[in-house]
């Protein structure tokens, strides 16, 4: 006899198995992370996992996999894959949805959101520059002025706050040499 579950004929002939347990495939977010100023996409892209394939019955079917399961691709966004994603809003939440994805092997497809995108900081070097001063007898203090190395996303020195501290064997030298300056209090949470 020919019939199928939805009711319709089924043209081939030969044994054949009808199930009436539909599997299902969850599609869910990775979690991973990037450096402040950094392009996401790529990453965001590949963040996710597949679970729940069916196994193999010995004599009846063979495994499923990502290639005999499905095709397509899944949609993955999250607001932290933005060169401007702050360290401050992290860790940004990644939401997986369809996108492309069917299943010829008739399997449902479901979705978990459970990954998650940590902004970590850019590395910024913050340079004293050399100060030259000329015998006086009076103590030094101070510094002069510095150059930085690693801004991304158009940032200055003016994204920077906090207070401007000058250290270092410099700091009250009177005699001639040469003496260290060393520059602090200056800070971005982003870096």
């Amino acid at each position: 006899q020919n019939w199928s579950a939805s009711g319709g004929d089924i043209s081939q002939t030969g044994n054949r198995y009808v199930f009436a347990y539909q599997p299902t495939l969850t599609f869910s977010s990775t979690s991973f992370s990037k450096i402040y100023g950094a392009d996401g996409a790529a990453a965001l892209a590949n963040a996710y996992a597949v679970s729940g394939y069916e196994p193999a019955v010995s004599g009846v079917y063979l495994a499923d996999s990502a290639t005999t399961a499905w095709s397509g691709l899944p949609t993955l966004t999250s607001a932290g894959s933005a060169t401007s994603a702050g360290v401050g809003g992290s860790p940004y939440g990644i939401s997986v949805a369809a996108g492309t994805l069917s299943s010829s092997a008739g399997y449902a497809l479901a979705f978990s959101s459970s990954g998650q995108l940590t902004v970590t900081p850019a590395p910024l070097t913050i340079i004293a520059d050399d100060v030259t001063k000329s015998y006086d007898g009076l103590a030094f203090s101070g510094g002069g002025g510095l150059h930085y190395a690693g801004f991304v996303n158009g940032d200055t020195q003016a994204s920077l706050s906090g207070s401007l501290l000058w250290s270092g064997t410099a700091q009250g030298a009177r005699d001639a040499g040469s003496y260290g300056i060393a520059a602090s209090g200056l800070a971005n949470p982003n870096y």
